[in-house]
């Protein structure tokens, strides 16, 4: 079995990997190789990488494709004349054939929320006035003109590919899923690799396998490999920071199949002071980042900053992907009381978003508290700043619970 889905923890060096293998893709075969990922960033991050372990240019036989280009263009504008659908005026139906070109694009800037008088039948549930595809339904259009010009969406991707190698495989939801399946059940090799635990974002709100998305899409690559259709493997080690960011991280999920460890050199690498994972007041703040001048990752912009700073500042998921030596993290409400009682974070988003912003620092991690108190987690310290002596709480694992 060639399928390969990859969960690797935050820093394992996913883009790494991934362009590794489709460099030997490449040298080893005559065929293109195809690289998806499901923001432009992504593509991005991709390609820089590709060039760094490639002299610096990128070779002819690599493609690199956001998600949703890769549905418009191997899927639906080759195959959109094969679609056997209909187009409802009022309460009659009419046979209709797409004429070549008909779907020109994607219906991104069009936010409200489609009519609800058309079903999975109808042109109209799939493509507005505008001949653009609904975003939540790009997928699912792309399977259909997959699967009524009897798989030639997928005969015509062998022959042009060798192999196509998924980033981000945790964004991906709904019908999206089952365009991984075909692609996992043709002649093609493919290999996907994410974090399910950094399901900040999804590539559509499709209802199709709802009980799969965010964290949860670990369960259907789990099922597929029942089924013989892939194999599943996790990839745990961090290149990026110390063990004792390792160790907080892991309670977020409380996951002990998928505990995060450091690789096995990092903890002789570059020692500094005050490492670790803290609880700070927020009027202690100013001088900490005046002497370490941290970045600073909040929820999103309406989240207040309550302390004098002149720091870079980051949104969670905006810092997704991103290393940086020191975090000062500005925690919201849902997610005080897992540092002050250890209280599950119920809500997959916010679970996701905080995972990833307490998973960007090499060294510590500060949580911005008013009034913060000594807890099971987190014991009472001093550290030296400068000249200075500030009041903390660091993380201690020999505290957690049982």
């Amino acid at each position: 079995m060639d399928n390969q889905v990859i969960f690797a923890a935050a820093g394992n060096g996913k883009t790494y990997s991934l362009c590794a293998k489709a460099r030997t893709a490449v040298e080893n075969g005559n065929k293109y190789v195809l690289l998806l990922s499901y923001t432009n960033e992504g593509i991005r991050s991709l390609e820089s990488e590709y060039r760094k372990q490639n002299g610096g240019i990128l070779d002819e036989r690599v493609i690199f494709k956001s998600w949703y280009s890769f549905l418009l263009s191997d899927y639906i504008k080759p195959y959109q004349c094969s679609l056997h659908l209909k187009e409802k005026r009022y309460k009659q139906e009419f046979s209709v054939t797409f004429p070549e070109n008909f779907v020109s694009s994607i219906a991104f800037y069009d936010t409200d929320p489609p009519p609800r008088w058309y079903n999975q039948n109808h042109v109209q549930y799939f493509v507005n006035r505008c001949g653009d595809v609904i975003p939540d339904r790009v997928s699912h259009l792309a399977y259909l003109c997959n699967n009524h010009s009897n798989g030639k969406a997928i005969s015509r991707m062998e022959e042009i590919y060798s192999h196509i190698f998924i980033d981000e495989l945790q964004d991906y939801a709904g019908w999206d899923l089952e365009i991984i399946r075909l692609l996992f059940e043709s002649k093609l090799l493919i290999t996907c690799v994410g974090d399910y635990k950094q399901s900040t974002y999804r590539t559509n709100n499709s209802p199709k396998n709802s009980q799969y998305r965010d964290e949860n899409i670990r369960k259907y690559f789990q099922e597929l490999e029942k089924n013989g259709i892939c194999i599943t493997s996790y990839a745990n080690t961090t290149r990026r920071f110390n063990h004792e960011i390792c160790d907080f991280v892991n309670t977020i999920h409380g996951d002990t199949e998928a505990i995060v460890e450091p690789d096995g050199n990092i903890d002789g690498i570059d020692p500094v002071d005050n490492t670790g994972v803290y609880i700070m007041d927020i009027k202690y703040l100013s001088q900490y980042c005046e002497h370490y001048h941290p970045t600073i990752l909040r929820y999103d912009k309406k989240a207040k900053i309550a302390f004098h700073h002149s720091c870079d500042v980051f949104n969670y998921g905006g810092a997704k992907g991103a290393t940086y030596e020191r975090v000062v993290i500005v925690p919201v409400s849902t997610t005080l009381p897992f540092l002050e009682k250890q209280t599950k974070i119920t809500s997959n988003q916010t679970r996701a978003k905080f995972y990833v912003a307490c998973t960007r620092a090499k060294y510590s991690v500060i949580f911005a508290v008013d009034k913060p108190k000594e807890n099971a987690m987190f014991k009472s310290v001093k550290i030296q700043v400068a000249d200075k002596v500030l009041p903390a709480y660091k993380f201690i694992n020999d505290s957690l619970a049982t």
